[in-house]
């Protein structure tokens, strides 16, 4: 299962945990992704989007392969 969110196309980054004694350990930072029902189907959906959709409301479906970046558009 991909967790990257079906709207905008945001997923994990890499990040580093730091010990006391500053060892580095590499990790995940996960995006939060939650399931929608839109139109019918079902969609992968960051909370940014939903944040999104709440206030400017749902503006398109992605076409499959299609990234979509709402939120560096301004209206």
């Amino acid at each position: 299962m991909a967790r990257r969110c079906d709207y905008c196309g945001r997923g994990p980054k890499r990040a580093v945990s730091r010990s006391k004694s500053n060892i580095a350990t590499k990790r995940w930072h996960h995006i939060n992704i939650q399931h929608k029902t839109i139109g019918g189907k079902r969609y992968k959906v960051c909370t940014k989007c939903l944040k999104t959709f709440n206030k400017k409301g749902f503006v398109k479906l992605p076409k499959p392969g299609e990234v979509v970046f709402s939120h560096s558009v301004k209206k």
